[in-house]
């Protein structure tokens, strides 16, 4: 390992969502008037639907999350990984 290499670690680096929690989450709350039903967001690292979801919830509880992944990669399925031409989605 180079010392002067840095890598974010997106995958289990927790400011991750955090930060959606932070920016994304008041923007778009804000962005709308609150006038929000659903959010729908490309699995990737899970950062955005995290963080983001987490801020909106607590502003409606009623609002529905839905997480998409490429049918090549069905992570959420519980199979294993596999490669698709839909970068930085799953």
């Amino acid at each position: 390992e180079n010392p002067s290499y840095w890598t974010p670690s997106q995958f289990k680096n927790p400011s991750n969502p955090t930060v959606h929690v932070e920016t994304t989450g008041p923007e778009v709350w804000e962005q709308t008037g609150g006038k929000v039903d659903y959010v729908i967001a490309g699995a990737g690292t899970g950062g955005t639907i995290n963080g983001l979801g987490r801020y909106l919830k607590e502003k409606n509880p009623d609002i529905k999350l839905i997480c998409v992944e490429p049918t090549e990669s069905r992570v959420l399925q519980g199979e294993e990984s596999d490669k698709h031409t839909l970068v930085g989605i799953g």
